[in-house]
C-alpha cells in the first residue's frame, strides 16, 4: 500500500537548498553564468545577423524603412510571446519601458543611417564601442583590459584618421553606440521592475500560490483540463501493515515539518498526506484517465 504526497506543477522554478550548502548555491551560480553567457552569445548572433539581412533593404526601403521594419516586427513578436499587461507595470517602470522603446528605436535608426554611409563591419565596430563603454564603467581591475583592448581594436579597423571613412556615416554610429549603451543599462533597470514572459495558465484545479494572477485551464476555456504531478512512496508487496502504517505516520509528521514545508513552497508545490487507502483511489483514477489519452491519441511504444 503507497504512501503519497501530492504535487501541483510548478509556474517558476526557484533554487531550493534544504542543507544551505556553499557548493551547491556555487554551482548553481555556475550554471547560471553559463546560461546568461549562452544566450548573450546567441543574443549577438540574431543581432548580427539580422543587421547583415537588413542591408540588402536599405536600398529597396531606405534606412528608415528597414528601421520600421525590424522595430514592426520586434513588437508583434513581443505582443505574441511576451502579451504585456498593462496592470504589471507601475507609472514608474511604464515610463522606464517608454525610454527603453525610444531608446531602441534609436539604436535601429541610426545604425541603419550609418549602414547607407559606412560597410558593415565598419559600422558594427563602432556601435560595439556602446557595450565596450559599459563595460569599462562597470568593471573593475582587470576586467576593464579587454574592454580597452577590444576598443583599441575597433579604432584599427576603423581607422578614423585616414579620411577615407564618411564622418557622417561614423557619426550615426556613435550615436548608435551611446543608444545601445543606454539600452543596456534601461534594459537591467526594466528587467528588475517589470517580469518577462507570463505564464498562460497552470493545470492544476485550483490557482497557483505562487502567482495568483495566472488562471487555471478550465478557467481558460478548457473545461475538465487538470494534471497534477505527485510523488509517492510506495511499500513492497507483502510488506507487514504495520510497518505501512508507521512509515505513512512518519511521512506525515516529515511533511509538517517547517524545513520540508519551506522546501515544497519554493518549488510551487503543497503536501498532501492522503492515507494508503484514498492514495489507491487516485492510482485507479489516474490510470483510467491516461489510459484514455494514450487510446484516443494512437499513441504507441516504439520497438
Amino acid at each position: 500500500m503507497p504512501l503519497s504526497m501530492l504535487g501541483e506543477w510548478c509556474v517558476h522554478q526557484s533554487h531550493v537548498d534544504v542543507n544551505g550548502s556553499a557548493g551547491f548555491d556555487r554551482g548553481m551560480d555556475t550554471t547560471r553564468a553559463r546560461a546568461g553567457t549562452s544566450m548573450a552569445i546567441a543574443s549577438m548572433l540574431c543581432v548580427q545577423l539580422g543587421l547583415a539581412a537588413s542591408v540588402g533593404l536599405i536600398d529597396d526601403l531606405g534606412a528608415e524603412g528597414a528601421a520600421w521594419l525590424r522595430l514592426a516586427w520586434a513588437g508583434v513578436l513581443l505582443l505574441v510571446v511576451v502579451r504585456p499587461r498593462r496592470r504589471d507595470y507601475t507609472r514608474q517602470t511604464f515610463a522606464a519601458c517608454v525610454l527603453l522603446g525610444l531608446v531602441t528605436a534609436g539604436v535601429t535608426l541610426l545604425f541603419m543611417a550609418s549602414l547607407a554611409r559606412l560597410p558593415l563591419g565598419t559600422a558594427s565596430a563602432l556601435e560595439f564601442l556602446g557595450p565596450l563603454g559599459v563595460a569599462v564603467a562597470r568593471g573593475k581591475g582587470g576586467t576593464k583590459v579587454w574592454p580597452a583592448l577590444a576598443a583599441f581594436g575597433v579604432l584599427m579597423l576603423t581607422q578614423p584618421w585616414s579620411g577615407t571613412v564618411d564622418p557622417v556615416g561614423v557619426a550615426y554610429a556613435l550615436a548608435a553606440a551611446g543608444c545601445w549603451a543606454a539600452y543596456i543599462l534601461l534594459t537591467q533597470h526594466v528587467g528588475d521592475g517589470v517580469e518577462g514572459i507570463k505564464a498562460l495558465a497552470v493545470t492544476t484545479t485550483n490557482r497557483s500560490f505562487v502567482d495568483p494572477s495566472v488562471p487555471t485551464m478550465q478557467e481558460a476555456g478548457l473545461p475538465g483540463y487538470v494534471v497534477t504531478t505527485w510523488y509517492a512512496l510506495w511499500g513492497i508487496h507483502g510488506t507487514p501493515k504495520e510497518a505501512l502504517d508507521r512509515m505513512h505516520q512518519e511521512t506525515l509528521k516529515a511533511m509538517q515539518s517547517d524545513e520540508l514545508k519551506k522546501v515544497w513552497e519554493a518549488q510551487g508545490a503543497t503536501a498532501g498526506g492522503e492515507s494508503p487507502g484514498e492514495f489507491a483511489k487516485l492510482i485507479k483514477t489516474e490510470i483510467a484517465k491516461w489510459a484514455k489519452v494514450v487510446k484516443d491519441a494512437g499513441a504507441k511504444v516504439d520497438n
